[in-house]
């Protein structure tokens, strides 16, 4: 661990890597010569001695008031306790602040825009799907439809039930959604119906533009890797060490590229890479960004 966290720093390099190059090699192959020039772009001494003496006068002041306040009682909850053997610094939990001012805009607004999903059932029919684990139905389909897409959407959009039942804008109880959300929406009901709506908007493709390709889907999972792997890094969600591997998957469960990632790394940059689609017109290969068709559903089916 002492090589890859040495590694990591860069106090040890190596030759001919890339990544984990010669630190010497990042810097402007003028830089002797105008090395007053750049300091001064940078506005930093060329001291190294005063470099660090301001941290240090800062972390020693901070420190010294951190002292002072445990104390004498005025540090606001933060208290000095062991964890694992080792000294701890608990800090309590921030107080609630006031809702932005925006925020209840934007909930409304998503509210309102609820219809969506209704013009991609009226489109596809994807809520035909649905249909009661019990053994007999007795809604019928036109209340048993606004149900179905009121309680997706809270599910889908993590507004949850009763958030979507507060806006009081549809008729529908509390109780009658979480009905549906019990006997109707099930895994297999799910897949089913993203399998048909996936279907109607690669239906709907212009190949002029898509090619005759189908998109793909990509999500990550984390494994865990020994800590002598310079890519191992922790993961905040997951609370341990590992890294993370990137599956771009097309047509059903066909892995047609995979990265491997650090934890930190752009998750973004990672989806960017999509599948590969060849326009009819050219035997040259496109790469088109990738994207989640109703991720909401998806990630309930899973």
């Amino acid at each position: 661990m002492a090589l890859r966290d040495a590694i990591r720093r860069r106090e040890i390099y190596v030759e001919g890597g890339l990544r984990r190059r010669n630190p010497e090699d990042d810097l402007p192959s003028d830089f002797e010569a105008t090395r007053t020039v750049h300091y001064a772009a940078i506005r930093q001494p060329m001291d190294p001695q005063a470099f660090t003496a301001d941290p240090k006068q800062r972390m020693t002041a901070g420190l010294d008031r951190l002292s002072a306040a445990l104390l004498d009682g005025s540090a606001g909850g933060v208290k000095v306790t062991t964890r694992k053997g080792e000294p701890w610094i608990t800090v309590p939990k921030l107080e609630a602040l006031d809702e932005p001012t925006g925020l209840q805009a934007l909930k409304d607004e998503v509210v309102r825009r609820w219809g969506l999903l209704g013009n991609a059932d009226f489109l596809s029919g994807f809520s035909d799907e649905f249909s009661s684990v019990a053994a007999y139905e007795r809604i019928d389909r036109a209340t048993l439809q606004r149900r179905l897409l009121l309680a997706l959407f809270a599910l889908g959009t993590n507004m949850g039930i009763r958030a979507i039942v507060a806006t009081g804008e549809h008729g529908e109880s509390e109780a009658a959604l979480r009905h549906v959300r019990r006997h109707f929406i099930t895994a297999d009901n799910l897949r089913a119906a993203v399998r048909k709506l996936v279907n109607a908007t690669f239906a709907a493709r212009d190949t002029a533009w898509w090619g005759t390709g189908t998109a793909c889907a990509s999500d990550s999972k984390k494994f865990g890797s020994w800590s002598s792997n310079f890519m191992t890094e922790y993961h905040a969600r997951c609370g341990d060490n590992g890294v993370m591997i990137y599956w771009h998957m097309k047509r059903k469960n066909v892995c047609m590229y995979s990265q491997l990632k650090s934890c930190s790394s752009s998750e973004v940059a990672a989806r960017a890479c999509c599948g590969i689609a060849r326009t009819p017109r050219s035997s040259r290969t496109t790469w088109t960004r990738t994207g989640r068709v109703w991720s909401g559903l998806r990630s309930l089916s899973c």
